[in-house]
């Protein structure tokens, strides 16, 4: 309360965060449905694409964590978390295989699998390790194509987490409010951040396709323009801003009776005398 009452710059503070808050949960602006369609496609695959990298990132940490705990806890070899671990590991190797095309309903699957297996995990983690298991949950809910998806699976598994995060403790009145507002905590945290993410994915494609509409509008108008010319003038000629010709039609050369002009400047064609005319025109 102290660093809120001194420290806290609300002129700024509390517009940036409503900047964040709308962008979370505002919508692409695209009224059409075709192109919302398309829009939720492009999603999926930036999403998929997203899936595979952290996968390939998260097998090679886990490679270096699991080779590397045995020899600092040779007891771990017997624990059932560890080899749970291992398990997982395997499986999202497996995910991040180049070979593998996993479906948007895999993916949910395989997600699935290793939110309910970090369950298990939690049972006999040692206490020092719960970090590397909330952060391994937080990256699971960003690895979901949909955000409603990691929601409810985080929903549906939260009771089974704040039942194994009391497994090992002496179970009062204070120890189960400390588990309730931890849980509840990181439901509002990965729910925040996979619906921030997911919505500067959509406002990142719709903007593309928005660019991509304009550009195809241009190239439309460019070759009806181009058309137009061909029909009214006796050539048509694409030139750099200093004049030099650049893709010359067939009708341009046989109008300079030349065969090759690409590159050339186009005040080479025009006489001495009329330069200066052409130029201030």
């Amino acid at each position: 309360l102290a660093s809120r009452l001194f420290l806290w710059d609300f002129q700024r503070e509390l517009p940036f965060a409503y900047q964040v808050l709308s962008a979370t949960l505002g919508r692409s602006g695209l009224v059409n449905t075709v192109q919302e369609k398309q829009l939720n496609g492009r999603v999926v695959e930036g999403r998929q694409r997203t899936f595979k990298a952290i996968a390939t990132l998260w097998g090679l940490a886990a490679d270096l964590y699991f080779c590397l705990l045995p020899f600092a806890a040779s007891s771990m070899l017997t624990a059932p978390h560890f080899w749970a671990g291992v398990g997982g590991a395997v499986v999202i190797r497996w995910c991040a295989h180049p070979a593998a095309h996993l479906r948007p309903g895999d993916v949910e699957k395989v997600l699935v699998f290793l939110n309910a297996m970090s369950v298990g995990i939690q049972y006999s983690l040692p206490r020092q390790l719960l970090p590397a298991l909330s952060s391994g949950r937080l990256l699971l809910s960003v690895m979901f194509l949909d955000p409603w998806q990691a929601v409810n699976s985080n929903l549906l598994l939260s009771p089974l987490f704040t039942y194994a995060s009391l497994a090992n403790e002496t179970i009062d009145g204070l120890s189960i409010f400390l588990a309730i507002m931890n849980e509840a905590f990181f439901l509002l945290l990965s729910s925040l951040v996979c619906f921030y993410l997911d919505a500067s994915l959509r406002r990142q494609e719709s903007s593309t396709m928005k660019m991509e509409a304009k550009t195809k509008e241009a190239e439309a108008n460019m070759t009806a323009a181009q058309k137009l010319l061909n029909v009214t003038c006796d050539a048509c000629v694409h030139v750099t801003n200093d004049f030099h010709i650049k893709k010359p039609h067939r009708a341009l050369l046989d109008l300079l009776g030349a065969d090759e002009v690409e590159g050339r400047s186009l005040l080479d064609f025009i006489s001495a005398s009329d330069r200066g005319r052409f130029l201030d025109a």
